[in-house]
């Protein structure tokens, strides 16, 4: 039953999304960034991960180089330092 809600949920938010291009704002108090957060999470709630396609929503991992990060300024080994 929870997959149908979702199921839904996410047909109606792709449906508004595509409406919002062909007519003038048929439900003006969602707003087309809300409607893509909720087509995407109820995708990824589906197995279907969207986010690949959009740029600005992809997780980004807290530290890539699995390092701890120095506390700010130029520490050995952060870089080249230039001494003039």
């Amino acid at each position: 039953m929870k997959k149908f809600l979702v199921l839904m949920i996410a047909i109606a938010s792709g449906i508004s999304l595509c409406a919002d291009i062909f007519i003038p704002d048929p439900l003006p108090f969602l707003d087309e960034a809300l409607l893509l957060a909720i087509f995407t999470k109820s995708m990824a709630y589906l197995g279907i991960d969207f986010t690949r396609f959009i740029p600005f929503m992809r997780k980004k991992p807290a530290n890539p180089g699995g390092r701890a990060q120095p506390a700010g300024g130029n520490h050995a080994g952060s870089g080249p330092t230039i001494d003039i």
